[in-house]
């Protein structure tokens, strides 16, 4: 599977149209393990959340996301145009009704990283093919 890279427009109802994207993308391509596909799903979903609520726009109000699938792994990256400060999962309580987002790519994904350059942060992700 070739690199996919596409704009997304900066609202909330990104991260729908990343899964669906994603999914749409991983099915045509063959790729027919479900439990992969949804965890695949999350973690876009909880990246393009993220950038929604914590980065900020281009000049053209979108963020990046781009996914690239090969022998191994899935790598799924988000940009947005916001400055770069370090990320760790939180350890919300309980009640609370964020916070829970890097804790969940932290547990589903091989590794994931954050850089910074003249475009903005971004956020990437490796999510193994053969799942846990």
């Amino acid at each position: 599977m070739s690199c996919t890279t596409t704009s997304l427009p900066f609202t909330i109802s990104a991260a729908s149209q990343a899964r669906q994207l994603l999914r749409d993308d991983l099915s045509s391509a063959g790729h027919a393990d479900e439990t992969f596909i949804e965890m695949a799903e999350l973690i876009v979903s909880e990246l393009v959340s993220n950038a929604f609520r914590h980065g900020r726009p281009s000049p053209q109000q979108t963020l990046e996301l781009s996914w690239h699938l090969d022998e191994s792994h899935l790598v799924v990256s988000v940009c947005d145009h916001g400055d770069f400060h370090p990320l760790q999962p939180l350890h919300p309580p309980r009640e609370a009704e964020g916070g829970r987002g890097l804790g969940i790519i932290d547990a589903l994904c091989d590794e994931w990283t954050v850089t910074h350059d003249h475009l903005g942060m971004r956020v990437t992700a490796r999510l193994s093919r053969s799942t846990r």
